[in-house]
């Protein structure tokens, strides 16, 4: 099935549903998550829903879980692939900040034309991975997988890098920054307050940050050792080439 026989809507549902999947151990969803991802109210929903099972993307029965389809997910890895290759270029290539690009990113990856996109990853060297750490499909529809883990699940005293973040709102990013913590940045978890589970690191050795469960749980982590991020034992891993090149 062409990516151009999908409205807009359709687009978004199967992005999310994917989304929602990977999430999932057992790669699936259902109508309720859905809409609180989308924000919109379960029985809004409904109606679209049916049609992507008409048109044989989702596999969708009443009261039971959603699953994409193998036509289905080849269509929302595309458009993934689209979405994260474009917040590749609104940073690398116009400047802007990786708190700015999630609304961009969104209204360019309806854009239809494969050659265009193609053109794309080449002009910006196949990147691996985007500025929010995400993994960038290829033209195949292969995806790097992800080895990471949040930093309120870390283990005291271990060495990590920084690798991708679970919130990419604007605030959070804002945040991020205000902190001085951005992807590539090494840290060693040093205590656990046993009564909030706040979490205190080491930042790059340098200085020492308090971060809240509400932060910690939001920045994904890996270490240097065991992690496909820093295969081959390269200095410069991939997933991190962005922010160590700048």
């Amino acid at each position: 099935m062409d990516l151009n026989l999908l409205s807009l809507t359709d687009e978004n549902y199967l992005k999310a549903i994917y989304q929602l999947c990977e999430q999932n151990v057992e790669s699936s969803t259902s109508t309720n998550e859905l809409a609180l991802f989308l924000n919109l109210k379960p029985g809004t929903i409904t109606e679209s829903i049916r049609r992507l099972s008409d048109k044989g993307l989702i596999a969708y029965e009443k009261y039971q879980p959603l699953r994409l389809t193998i036509i289905g997910k080849s269509l929302a890895l595309q458009i993934i692939r689209k979405q994260r290759l474009w917040k590749t270029w609104l940073v690398k290539k116009m400047a802007f900040g990786w708190e700015e690009i999630d609304d961009l990113a969104h209204q360019l990856e309806h854009i239809r034309s494969i050659k265009l996109i193609d053109k794309l990853d080449e002009i910006l060297g196949f990147p691996l991975f985007d500025p929010h750490g995400d993994p960038i499909p290829d033209s195949k529809g292969n995806v790097r997988g992800k080895c990471f883990i949040s930093l309120d699940r870390s283990t005291l005293m271990k060495s990590y890098r920084i690798t991708a973040i679970n919130d990419q709102s604007e605030k959070f990013i804002k945040y991020m920054d205000k902190l001085g913590l951005k992807i590539g940045d090494r840290l060693v978890p040093l205590d656990f307050e046993e009564y909030d589970q706040a979490i205190t690191i080491s930042l790059n050795d340098q200085q020492s940050i308090m971060l809240p469960k509400t932060v910690s749980e939001n920045i994904l982590i890996t270490s240097e050792l065991h992690c496909c991020a820093f295969e081959n034992q390269q200095s410069n891993p991939p997933c991190l080439n962005y922010q160590l090149q700048n």
